[in-house]
């Protein structure tokens, strides 16, 4: 849903009442598309979060092209399903879009925490293009197209499996 009251306020997306990602407002259809990030899974595969805190408090960043948009959190579970939608505006005519995937563990007096979903040793995050012409998602072992689901997993302490979903709107 956009609201057009004018090119400098900044608005969300929401879904069932949980603001999601920013939009430009104002921003006309034409001018650009939309890469869509699907959280639909994330489990704990090891201990995320201090021993002393208990479980995680999961939330998604995504960075597409320079912007970034982050979910909310979710409290005290190691495993959720929190189908957490993020919406990025792209330029058209831009080329792939490069999309980063983070998943962390919110913490309260410190900094959040990255947990890892790279197999890859010393990467926490996924790096991955979409092409918005052939609705595909490279940057993996294997090509996806739009809409399959992608399952990752960390191999490093403090990691994670996430499963997820890319698509592109015109």
């Amino acid at each position: 849903m956009r609201f057009g009251v004018g090119a400098s306020f900044l608005k969300f997306v929401s879904l069932a009442g949980v603001a999601v990602a920013p939009l430009i407002a104002g921003a006309a259809p034409a001018a650009a598309d939309e890469v869509i990030v699907r959280v639909e899974h994330v489990l704990a595969l090891d201990q995320v979060d201090l021993p002393t805190a208990g479980q995680a408090d999961f939330f998604a960043q995504v960075t597409i092209n320079g912007r970034t948009v982050k979910s909310k959190f979710i409290r005290r579970a190691d495993e959720i399903r929190p189908d957490w939608v993020m919406v990025v505006p792209v330029r058209r005519h831009h080329g792939p879009a490069r999309v980063k995937l983070e998943i962390l563990d919110h913490n309260v007096l410190t900094k959040s925490t990255l947990v890892d979903i790279n197999r890859l040793p010393d990467k926490r995050d996924l790096d991955f293009e979409v092409d918005m012409r052939r609705c595909t998602v490279t940057g993996f072992a294997e090509t996806y197209k739009c809409g399959d689901p992608i399952k990752r997993a960390g191999d490093e302490r403090r990691r994670a499996q996430i499963t997820f979903t890319v698509d592109v709107r015109r």
